[in-house]
């Protein structure tokens, strides 16, 4: 193990959360779910204001946000050979 750190650079690979501003979630007077992340600033927050009608929906987005996507299944490259000859016009109705 090293004794050198670095938090800048290409050498902070180590580093899993880089810097996140806070975010609170409270009900307003109105009973609003109020989704605020602090500014830089004073007076500057950000805001997201949702009714309570609307946090079902935003949970289940978050939810398949956080959910992994299944693998992609891939299909095979078509085929180069030709196609088959087409079979005889009695062997489509069973020999007749």
């Amino acid at each position: 193990m090293s004794d050198t750190f670095e938090w800048h650079g290409d050498d902070a690979t180590d580093i899993v959360i880089r810097h996140q501003r806070a975010v609170a979630i409270y009900r307003n007077d109105s009973d609003d779910l109020v989704i605020r992340q602090r500014a830089d600033y004073p007076n500057e927050d950000q805001f997201i204001i949702l009714t309570v009608e609307n946090i079902p929906a935003l949970i289940a987005a978050l939810q398949r946000e956080i959910t992994p996507a299944p693998p992609q299944r891939r299909l095979p490259a078509p085929s180069a050979s030709p196609d088959p000859a087409p079979a005889p016009a009695g062997d489509l109705f069973g020999g007749r």
